[in-house]
């Protein structure tokens, strides 16, 4: 209820106040089949996915993902089950090789 004097300020529609599991930037998928060839390419796909689950090291993690193969790369971004667990790995590696990194 508005308090007197103020004006409502409405909810538009779909919207929702409650807070959201998803991430504040919405992260673009490419549709199936149509996944670059070029690492560069596959790097912009692959930095903000990284990004969401290891900000701190995600452009390290991102560049030891891009020394894959293509087609690797490719199945990985179809796959983020598959994502996820080359991701807990590199962090795995980093930390063997710096004591501390927990992301």
């Amino acid at each position: 209820m508005p308090m007197q004097g103020m004006p409502s300020m409405g909810i538009p529609a779909g919207f929702s106040m409650q807070p959201s599991m998803q991430p504040a930037i919405p992260i673009p998928e490419p549709p199936l089949g149509e996944l670059p060839n070029d690492r560069e390419q596959l790097g912009e796909i692959l930095y903000p996915l990284v990004e969401s689950k290891a900000p701190r090291y995600a452009a390290k993690i991102t560049g030891m993902l891009l020394e894959m193969d293509v087609k690797q790369i490719q199945n990985i971004l179809m796959d983020h089950n598959q994502l996820d667990k080359w991701i807990s790995e590199a962090m795995r590696v980093l930390n063997k090789g710096e004591p501390g990194i927990n992301q």
